[in-house]
């Protein structure tokens, strides 16, 4: 403090004579305006972090983990398609209903558009989506603290300082984040339109696009994530009860412009979505609505805190406490909405620890990865009210030349920060999460040019959870980048008849077990028109020396420790 208020005193005398060639961008305090820097600023944070986002998944040969094989593969259905298709056969045995529908379509379109094979457009759009992250929290923060300042500290500790939600990449959760991604927009939309009403504005060019445009969002985020839907109307909620205790002389007009928005605009996204809507309210709302408690439930059994601690997640936490104390006193309007919507976000993600029916809807751990959202909020706000009082209480206002160093302190500041967050990100996903290696990639090129589609291959499996297996090596990926079957298949089939789950089940336990007998698995995989067995660089349970040995298989390809064996024919 006292250093810079020596260097300000210093340039006092000269601050007319050099600011006369001060650029404007950066003359002012921005949260009292300046679009320019503000926009200037929020671009370079979103650049930045896809730069960090593609450069985590640099050496990837597909996305990870097993999300993403499902998903690739239905995109890869719908590619070949041109269309939603009307089953997901003959990779997974069940109809088609609302499966994160808005996400597959979008990353058909991006793949068409790019030329990129499937695991290669899936990891830059993924990485994107996760770099606009930055984006969605810029846009809620200023949406209720209407501090640009604020909302571009948001979208930077977002972006460089916590582990969501650059650790989605491990996962392939990029449905959630995406779903994440339309939220503040839909909060946005919805509250112009209700402002408009309530205010008694006339502008209804305005109020009508607000519906329309929400609408919209409404219909996007019930296509992308049914699980942010919920998410999102606790956040509305939390709003409303914040606007009616803050001001009970106008709770019959909350109450009906609430009423008359809230219902043309869900009607309006109802229809928009009908050919999704009943098949996915029947199929996913309801069955989640009426699960069976678990007696072995605790509460926050599933919240694990590692998740919100690594890079420099406790920093961003510890900014985020500071945040909300400074947010009761000057903004307490804000800290009772946030604060409401994570009360209610905690009690649902526990419904079944607290013996109340509806558990497993939300979980406390798609609860616990996008708390990085109110985290960056109240850290955002706090470092925004930190860096005006030093600005006013300096005086900056009045130096020309003061607002230039300033600001070049500040800036040198966020990008040496940016620069070691980057550095603590950069290794963050799991290696355990990784499947494929580059190998498996030229070994699944090779099938697809010499292997017919209609083949079936058996793969390393591993037991996934939710009673499912699921591919533990680059075999996994054979589905979306050749179009041949694996077994076991994407973990989708979980969805399917409950017989044939079952019987993918024990054909999953073979192959899950290093004990598995050659003779075994060739009667398992003659009974199932399996031909091909295929193991992968990360190696698994199957022996490749084991198989070979019992003259039962023929090895057709071999390429830096992949092997592709068939099963030899019965004499």
């Amino acid at each position: 403090y006292y250093i810079f208020r020596f260097f300000v005193t210093r340039l006092k005398p000269h601050a007319e004579e050099i600011g006369i060639q001060v650029s404007p961008l950066i003359t002012d305090y921005p949260s009292r305006g300046n679009r320019s820097f503000i926009g200037l600023a929020l671009v370079g944070i979103i650049t930045g972090a896809f730069f960090v986002r593609l450069a985590m998944v640099r050496d990837l040969a597909t996305p990870a983990w097993v999300d993403s094989v499902h998903h690739a593969t239905i995109t890869s259905l719908i590619m070949q398609n041109g269309n939603f298709p009307a089953s997901y056969a003959p990779y997974m045995d069940f109809d088609v209903y609302n499966y994160h529908t808005g996400f597959h379509a979008g990353l058909a379109v991006f793949t068409w558009l790019s030329g990129l094979e499937i695991p290669d457009a899936m990891l830059i759009y993924g990485q994107a989506i996760n770099a606009l992250a930055a984006l969605s929290v810029y846009l809620l923060t200023t949406t209720f603290t209407r501090q640009p300042l604020a909302g571009l500290f948001s979208a930077f500790i977002t972006s460089f300082l916590t582990p969501m939600p650059a650790y989605y990449t491990s996962w392939g959760r990029y449905t959630q984040l995406t779903g994440l991604l339309i939220l503040p927009p839909l909060l946005a939309l919805l509250r112009s339109a209700l402002h408009q009403d309530t205010n008694g504005t006339q502008n209804r060019r305005v109020i009508s696009s607000s519906r329309i445009l929400a609408t919209i969002a409404i219909s996007g985020l019930f296509l992308v994530h049914y699980r942010v839907i919920a998410f999102a109307v606790f956040l509305l909620i939390a709003d409303f009860v914040e606007s009616i205790l803050m001001e009970r002389d106008k709770l019959f007009t909350y109450l009906r412009h609430w009423a008359i928005v809230g219902v043309a605009c869900s009607l309006g996204a109802i229809l928009l979505t009908s050919p999704w809507f009943f098949p996915t309210l029947s199929h996913i709302f309801l069955p989640k609505l009426s699960s069976p408690e678990s007696v072995q439930a605790i509460l926050f059994g599933d919240f694990t805190w590692r998740f919100l601690t690594t890079a420099y997640g406790k920093q961003a936490i510890a900014l985020a406490g500071l945040g909300f104390l400074w947010v009761l006193f000057k903004k307490p309007r804000l800290a009772l909405i946030l604060l409401l919507w994570m009360i209610q976000l905690l009690f649902f993600s526990n419904l079944d620890a607290l013996k109340l029916p509806g558990a497993g809807f939300i979980t406390g751990t798609s609860v616990v990865i996008m708390l990085f959202i109110p985290i960056s909020i109240f850290g955002g706000y706090f470092l925004d009210e930190l860096t005006s009082s030093w600005y006013f209480t300096l005086h900056i206002g009045q130096i020309s030349l003061a607002r230039i160093a300033f600001w070049f302190i500040v800036t040198f500041i966020i990008g040496l920060t940016a620069a070691f967050g980057a550095r603590q990100l950069l290794p963050i996903i799991n290696p355990i999460t990784i499947l494929s290696r580059q190998a498996d990639r030229t070994a699944l090129d090779w099938i697809h040019q010499n292997i017919s589609s209609d083949s079936t291959f058996t793969i390393n499996s591993f037991s996934w959870g939710f009673g499912l297996f699921a591919g533990s090596d680059g075999g996994y990926w054979i589905s979306p980048v050749t179009g041949a079957r694996s077994m076991p298949p994407p973990a989708l089939y979980g969805l399917g008849n409950p017989n044939i789950v079952e019987e993918i089940n024990l054909l999953g336990q073979l192959t899950a077990s290093s004990e598995t007998n050659p003779n075994e698995l060739r009667d398992m995989m003659m009974t199932n028109n399996i031909d091909y067995v295929f193991l992968g660089r990360r190696g698994g349970p199957l022996s490749h020396t084991a198989l070979m040995q019992s003259g039962l298989f023929d090895q057709i390809y071999n390429e830096n420790g992949v092997w592709i064996l068939k099963v030899r024919p019965t004499p």
